[in-house]
C-alpha cells in the first residue's frame, strides 16, 4: 500500500481508477491495488468472525465508564476505543482466556496505578456464584476495582460495576446463572479521584455449580 502526498492542487482524490484504489484512514491518503476479497468460509475464518462478533456485543453492553476509559486508554496509538477493544479482545474470547480491560493513560502526567496481585477466582463458593480475588497493594481508599464478566455461551454481558469497593476488601462475589456456561471476566484498578483505570486481572472458568 503506498502512501499520497497532496500538492497545492489536488487537496483530496478517492475512489478507484483501473486498478488503483485512493482512500485516507485517520487522515492518512493511500493508494492501494483494487482486489476482490476471497471468502473461503474455512473454520478458522469463521472462529475470527465469531469472535469478532462477540467483541462487539460485549463493547455494545459497555457502560459508559469503560468506553470513555479505552478511548482515552487508545488515544496514544491514535485509533478509536472501540478499534482497540475488539482488536485485544479478539483473540482472547477466542481462546477462551479471559477480557482486556482499557490500556492506562500514557500522555497523562498522572501519579502510577499500582497493580493488585494474586488475581484469582474460584468458580463455586456457592450455587450460581464465582468469587473472584485479589491482594491490595495498599494504595487507598480512593482506588476501587471494577469489573466486567461475559457469558460467552449465551453472548451476553451479565455484570458489570465500575466501582465495586477499595482494594482492601479483596475479593467480590458475582452471580452466575448457568451452570456448564463460560464466563470471560476483566479486572481493572479505577482512581476516583481524576477517573483514571488500568487492566490488572482477566480469567475465564466454566460455571460449576
Amino acid at each position: 500500500m503506498a502512501r499520497v502526498t497532496y500538492s497545492p492542487l489536488i487537496a483530496d482524490i478517492r475512489g478507484k481508477t483501473a486498478d488503483a484504489v485512493f482512500s485516507s484512514w485517520k487522515g492518512r491518503a493511500y493508494v492501494r491495488m483494487h482486489v476482490i476479497p476471497a471468502n473461503p468460509q474455512t473454520a478458522a475464518q469463521t472462529a475470527v468472525r465469531n469472535a469478532l462478533a462477540e467483541a462487539v456485543v460485549i463493547w455494545q453492553g459497555m457502560g459508559s465508564q469503560l468506553v470513555t476509559g479505552y478511548g482515552v486508554g487508545a488515544d496514544v496509538l491514535n485509533i478509536s476505543g472501540y478499534n482497540d477493544m475488539v482488536g485485544r479482545n479478539r483473540t482472547a474470547i477466542q481462546a477462551e482466556t479471559g477480557l482486556f480491560a482499557p490500556r492506562r493513560n500514557h500522555e497523562a502526567a498522572l501519579p502510577r496505578i499500582a497493580i493488585p496481585t494474586d488475581w484469582a477466582y474460584d468458580s463455586e463458593p456457592g450455587a450460581g456464584q464465582a468469587a473472584y480475588t485479589w491482594t491490595d497493594p495498599g494504595q487507598g481508599a480512593d482506588y476501587r476495582i471494577g469489573m466486567l464478566v461475559y457469558n460467552s455461551t449465551d453472548n451476553v454481558v451479565t455484570y458489570q460495576n465500575h466501582n465495586i469497593n477499595p482494594l482492601s476488601v479483596g475479593t467480590q462475589t458475582v452471580g452466575h446463572a448457568g451452570i456448564g456456561d463460560t464466563f470471560l471476566c476483566m479486572a481493572y484498578v479505577y482512581r476516583a479521584s481524576d477517573g483514571e483505570m488500568v487492566h490488572f486481572g482477566s480469567s475465564a472458568h466454566e460455571q460449576a455449580s
